[in-house]
């Protein structure tokens, strides 16, 4: 809390910090402009067993940055059986329309700001498929690409399913995908790991001037957690 010894203790860990800083390289973010590029790079349209996991691929690299989400809280985790219980899953998602906009609303699984699910976190994902980057137009062209398998339920089947391996699509395998696209494009420095889509996703939402209470809702953050994940970008710096 605000005591003197939760102050001192912060200070101490700060110093500690400093003095023995982590060898991993800092994550840069994953920006609009970098994943229109990517998505160039992919087989949106066709009807191949590549083109079906290139549009998982896309499907999931929005979600996380358009979703401001954890990448654990929507995929396999590496080595582990999916559970129904614990995983995304189709029976998650749902289509609300409002008016003139339809967006799905997907129920997030547990995860380690909701261990029991108990908060009943939630994300929407506006449909737009006029944007070239949306969440949600993007979702829905993997779903139409990949239907339920006939006789499983939705309660059954992962969201981002991998037609390759005809399971869940993994961490690791997401991540490999995103490595490789990014030096496709020539960002080999953006090349460090999923936490890049978060990243992005909270630098962009900063540079359209969201409030704290926003930035709040998108990430989940119960406090100013999120400025640890926001770059100024130089046009920014300039202004």
């Amino acid at each position: 809390g605000g005591d003197r010894l939760g102050v001192g203790l912060a200070r101490i860990l700060k110093g500690l910090r400093k003095s023995h800083p982590s060898a991993e390289k800092k994550r840069r973010p994953v920006l609009l402009s970098h994943l229109k590029r990517v998505r160039a790079r992919l087989d949106l349209e066709g009807s191949s067993v590549q083109a079906q996991f290139d549009r998982t691929l896309w499907a999931f690299f929005v979600t996380a940055w358009q979703g401001v989400r954890r990448s654990a809280e929507l995929l396999g985790a590496e080595g582990s059986a999916w559970e129904r219980g614990r995983s995304l899953h189709r029976g998650r998602i749902r289509i609300v329309t409002e008016g003139e906009q339809a967006c799905f609303v997907v129920k997030l699984p547990p995860s380690k700001t909701d261990q029991e699910e108990s908060k009943g976190f939630s994300m929407e994902l506006p449909i737009r498929v006029d944007e070239e980057v949306n969440a949600g137009s993007a979702v829905l062209a993997m779903l139409s690409g990949a239907p339920l398998p006939a006789g499983v339920a939705a309660q059954d089947f992962p969201v981002f399913w991998n037609p390759v391996t005809r399971k869940a699509l993994t961490y690791r395998e997401a991540a490999e995908g995103l490595k490789r696209l990014l030096r496709e494009i020539g960002e080999e420095e953006l090349a460090s790991g999923l936490h890049s889509l978060r990243i992005g996703g909270s630098t962009t939402l900063a540079s359209l001037n969201a409030s704290a209470a926003t930035m709040g809702m998108f990430g989940l953050w119960g406090s100013d957690a999120y400025l640890g994940y926001v770059w100024a970008s130089r046009g920014q710096m300039h202004d």
